[in-house]
Order: C-alpha cells, then sequence, then structure tokens
C-alpha cells in the first residue's frame, strides 16, 4: 500500500513541498500534529479574549476560559487539531434545552446579535499560522535528515 502523502501546496512554497513530501506519511504526521496544536492554542488564546460573559454571574455560566484544544478520533490520511467549545453541562445549559450559548454567540439568533468569537480567532491567525507551519516543516525536514 502507498504512503499518502500530504498537500501542502496552499503554502506556496514548492521545493518545500517536494521535500516535505519525501518525508514518510508517520513524519509528516508528526510535524503537522505538532503544529497544528500551537496554532490551535494562539486561536483558542485570540477567541477566549473575545468571548463575553454570559447572560448569568452562575458558576459555569461563561465561557471563558471553557474553550478546549482537542485531537479529534483519528481518520485515515487526515490530520486535524479543534478548537471546541464545552458540553452544555460545563456552562450550565441542560441537555434538552434547544437553547446553547456558544452557538447563538457565534451565529446569533433571533434575539441576540452574532459575536463571533472562533471565526475572528481564526482569522487573527491566519497568516501567522500559515507561516508557523511553513517553519515547523522546515524545521522537521531538517531534524528528519539529521537522523
Amino acid at each position: 500500500m502507498a504512503d499518502v502523502t500530504v498537500d501542502i501546496s496552499v503554502l506556496g512554497d514548492k521545493v518545500l513541498s517536494r521535500r516535505f513530501n519525501a518525508l514518510a506519511s508517520k513524519m509528516q504526521a508528526k510535524i503537522l500534529k505538532k503544529t497544528f496544536r500551537v496554532i490551535a492554542k494562539d486561536i483558542k488564546a485570540s477567541a477566549n479574549s473575545r468571548i463575553p460573559i454570559g447572560p448569568s454571574k452562575e458558576k459555569g455560566r461563561h465561557l471563558k476560559g471553557a474553550l478546549k484544544v482537542r485531537v479529534p478520533k483519528k481518520k485515515k490520511g487526515l490530520v486535524s487539531i479543534e478548537v471546541q467549545t464545552p458540553q452544555r453541562e460545563v456552562i450550565g445549559v441542560s441537555p434538552d434545552d434547544e437553547f446553547y450559548y456558544p452557538s447563538a454567540l457565534e451565529l446569533g439568533s433571533k434575539k441576540q446579535r452574532e459575536e463571533s468569537f472562533l471565526r475572528v480567532g481564526l482569522d487573527e491567525n491566519r497568516g501567522a499560522g500559515l507561516n508557523k507551519i511553513k517553519n515547523a516543516i522546515r524545521d522537521g525536514i531538517k531534524n528528519a535528515s539529521k537522523t
């Protein structure tokens, strides 16, 4: 079975892309996972700084500090990291309630205007994230060639 290679052409560096694709798929995934985790933490910090305090002062009703960086279940050939909002119980929303505060903030609702915190956090870190990916791939290629 052939190795699955990762397409990094979006970075715009053809030489880097060729060198990266010459690495084994496990090494590619290792480099990307480490880098994605750092970028996801940057996005989380940026999003956290934009979250307004919830409608109630009760413990757990606000989102500040409740965002998490997670690695989703493995899928063959897919490397990803997610910044997730907390589960309903963590922020005090009943499981059978239709209202979910993070999505109402992010997307807006009939009664609440949109206050995107995740999207803005992603947009703020997009350029720096791509540069971090490029630098991490360069470093990973150097380290792999040393071993």
